[in-house]
Parts: structure tokens; C-alpha cells; sequence
């Protein structure tokens, strides 16, 4: 397992306990983690995960997104 899988790993499962969100709804969820490679020496990662679960959670992504950081 590389890094970048072991932290999709991770964020997979904080986003699990933190939105309390079932295992069965986040395997129909997609999102992807990205660097940038410009930033890539800042370990600079970025996700589409707040507008993939505002949808799930029912909240605005703009909030959704403000939990996970």
C-alpha cells in the first residue's frame, strides 16, 4: 500500500465516524484524493469528498467541507 492509499484508507474511515455515514453508503460514494504536483514537496492533497457527502448528509458542501478540515 502506497501513501496515497493509506491515506484514502484513513479519510475513508474518519469520514465513516465522524458523519456517521454506513459502510454500505460510502461503497455507492466516489471521491478522490489529489496532489498537486506543484505543491507535491508540501505534501499538498486536495479531495472532492465535501460535495460527494453534502448530498448524503443533507448539509451544504461549504459546510460539509469546513467539519473535515
Amino acid at each position: 500500500m502506497n501513501i496515497l492509499e493509506r491515506i484514502h484508507a484513513d479519510f475513508n474511515a474518519y469520514l465513516e465516524r465522524f458523519f456517521t455515514i454506513t459502510p454500505d453508503i460510502l461503497a455507492t460514494v466516489s471521491f478522490t484524493i489529489n496532489t498537486d504536483e506543484q505543491k507535491a514537496q508540501f505534501g499538498d492533497i486536495n479531495s472532492n469528498a465535501a460535495m460527494v457527502l453534502a448530498k448524503h448528509v443533507h448539509q451544504n458542501p461549504m459546510q460539509v467541507g469546513e467539519l473535515i478540515a
